[in-house]
Formats: C-alpha cells, structure tokens, sequence
C-alpha cells in the first residue's frame, strides 16, 4: 500500500517537473511539488540507553517544525512516560518542544487535537509498555484506521514525518502485532503462560493457547516487528506468527538496537541488530517447523523486500569470511530460548560452517546449520560484530519420552 502511494507521487512530482519546467528555480510552488515524501520508521528492541549515539542520531534527523509527538499511551503511567521521554529528547537537542498526542479515549475534541497534531512533526514516537493499550487509539471498533491513524499516515506521505518506536512501540508497527505469551507456548499450542508478567494481555483469564496475535497499526507493511528478540528467545514464537498469519517475514529487534525502515528496506542500526525470520519455504510437520531461513543483520546491513523484479535480498556491509578465526564459545548452557543461545549457535558456526549447531527446550530442539547460500561478516576483528546471511533453521519437536 505504501509503495503503491509513493510510486503514484513520484510520477506526479515528474509530471510536475515537466510542466514547470520554465519556472524560476527558486519558485516556492516548484519547490514543494518537487519534495517527494518517503514514510520512514525507526523501530527500537527496547532497552535504549542513554548514551547510544546512532539511534538518537536516527531519530532525531529532521528539524522542520522543532515539534516532537510523544505517544505514551502502551505505558501503565502514560504521563511519566511522556516525561521521561521528552526529558531524554530534550538533553539531545536543548529547545525542542515535546507534546503527549492527547488521548483519544478521553473523547472527540481529544481525538480531533490528536489527528489535527500528529500529522507534521520532526518525529512521532511510541514509547513501550504494552502494545494492546496503543492500538485502541488508533482503529476504530472494526479495527479499521480511525481519524489519527489516517492523518499520520497522510502526514508521512505529505511531509515524510518519521515515526520511531521502542518496544511496544516497535512491536506495534506492524500487522498483525504480537500480544503476548513465549516461544514455547506457541509453537506447541499450549495456553500461552510462558510470556513476560508484564502487560495486561500476558495475564489474560483463561489464557489463550498458541501464538498471540493480535490487530497492529500496520505503518510497516508485509511483515511482523518484535522486540527484545534475542534476549527474550522470540523466534520460535516468530516462526509460529509467520505460519499462521501467512507473512513471509519476521523482523526481531534486539536491546539496545534498531531498524530503520524505508522504501521497501530495512536498515540495521548496531551491531547484532536485529534477526530476521524468513518463512518462505516453511515446512511443518507436526509441531515441527523445518527449512526457516534466519539472518542476523549488524550496522548498516539491509534486508530488501521482494518485489516484482527480484525476489528479497539481504545485504551485509563488510567482506564475506569463510569462518570465523577465532576458538569458538563454549555451546550455550541456557535452553533454546535463553538470553544468548542464538548469537552462541550462530558464532560457533561461523567458526565451522560445516558444524550443526543445536540447543534444546522441554518440547523443542533447535538446529542450526550453514549451505552453499550462508554468508559470514565481522568487522574489526570483534566477533560481537559477526553478521550472518541464510543461516538455515529448524525447530524440531523433542521424541517424549518412554512412560
């Protein structure tokens, strides 16, 4: 959809060109009509620290309207949210105004200041907590766009307004969102206890079973966003997402980390950024989830989505390695969806492609493995850099055993 809109204003900003094209170059019309807008997202895996240069350097790329909207609504405290926030906003660029979106649910002359502020702002950005409070916002009782999602989405298209978001507000971006519960639950079916304590949807009574999912706000088309991806072990709840929902693709930010997206390409911001899911060739038997393709993108390198001239293509910014040259870690004590295993399995495969790498749950196994189309970057020497592109993955359900 997006794509589709901004293809349509190129070719308006051509026609435009065309005909003014005896006009003074300082003309104001001809200049605006020449400004193609490009919808641009900054999504965050949580845990943004103070000091992180290069994401604040992201987010805080435009200075057009001096005007930063702060949307703290997925936040149990929003206001102390909103505040923290623009105190950490104003320490980056002294004099900026930061505004709280006024709250929709407090009724329509709210809801008319919040779709009349959204619109054109040096950025919009949703703080974390819990991505289901966000969402009531933003869609109507059918889960359709309402007022302020649309205007936030024509001042994107309009005046290019940036969008971050960090955690719940990562998550969010995308359609469908996750809601809850862990790797574990989802993949076997089980009621979804497994999930952080935190949020109103991970307590839900009675629990649901399987993957949660739920309605998100969709700026970001074609894929499903996750947060606290590594450190919470969320790509098997990631490929139980994909299966359901039909998407291709998962983008699972890490701590600390980010994405930008635009164009059709995301970005990484930071070592270790963020993984990336591929469910293209998706194979399932029982629970058994074979042939996913997993890709963990560093600093500066990009996924690019399909399109109808090349399928997607993951870039990694650096020199391909045969292995890695350093003596491999120790393999992972913590179980398949511990803090660490994953980054563990993929640098001891680098270390030797030909290796099958493994770690276990009380269901799961999970395997591993390099081929022909696996790419290995490091930079610097610092293996915490390592990068990996078609990694093969595969999630195999435990024999039980004997009675």
């Amino acid at each position: 959809m997006h794509r589709t809109l901004i293809l349509g204003l190129a070719a308006l900003v051509a026609a435009a060109h065309l005909a003014g094209a005896g006009r003074s170059h300082t003309d104001p019309a001809r200049a605006e009509s020449a400004r193609v807008a490009v919808p641009t997202f900054i999504a965050i895996g949580g845990g943004l620290d103070d000091d992180n240069d290069a994401i604040y350097r992201h987010l805080l790329t435009r200075n057009d309207t001096n005007k930063i909207v702060i949307v703290p609504f997925a936040s149990g405290d929003a206001k102390a949210a909103a505040t923290r926030t623009a105190e950490r906003f104003a320490k980056r660029r002294p004099g900026v105004t930061c505004v709280t979106l006024p709250d929709a649910l407090e009724g329509p002359d709210a809801a008319k200041l919040a779709a009349e502020w959204i619109p054109h702002a040096d950025l919009v950005y949703f703080t974390g907590g819990d991505q289901s409070r966000i969402t009531p916002r933003f869609l109507d009782e059918k889960g359709n766009p309402n007022a302020i999602l649309r205007a936030l989405q024509d001042g994107q298209l309009t005046w290019a307004t940036p969008v971050g978001g960090t955690s719940a507000g990562c998550a969010v971006l995308s359609d469908p969102m996750f809601t809850g519960g862990g790797s574990e639950s989802a993949l076997a079916d089980l009621p979804a206890t497994d999930g952080e304590p935190e949020g109103d949807t991970a307590n839900a009574t009675p629990p649901k079973s399987g993957v949660r999912l739920g309605k998100g706000l969709g700026l970001i088309p074609e894929v499903i966003m996750d947060s606290h991806f590594l450190e919470r072990g969320r790509f098997g709840r990631m490929a139980a997402a994909l299966e359901v929902s039909n998407r291709r693709f998962g983008v699972g930010v890490n701590e600390n980390r980010a994405v930008r997206y635009a164009s059709g390409i995301f970005r990484g911001i930071g070592p270790q950024a963020a993984l990336v899911v591929d469910a293209k060739d998706l194979a399932r038997v029982g629970l058994s989830r074979r042939n996913l393709r997993i890709s963990l993108l560093g600093d500066h390198d990009t996924l690019t989505m399909p399109s109808a001239a090349q399928d997607a293509l993951v870039e990694l910014r650096g020199e391909p390695l045969p292995r890695l040259p350093i003596t491999p870690p120790d393999q992972p004590k913590g179980g398949a969806w511990s803090k660490g295993v994953m980054i563990a399995l993929l640098t001891r495969l680098a270390c030797d492609p030909t290796s099958t790498q493994h770690a276990v749950s009380d269901r799961f196994e999970i395997v591993v493995t390099a081929d022909e189309t696996t790419r290995f970057v490091w930079r610097n020497n610092d293996p915490a850099t390592l990068s990996v592109a078609y990694a093969r993955l595969d999630i195999i359900e435990r024999t039980p055993p004997p009675e």
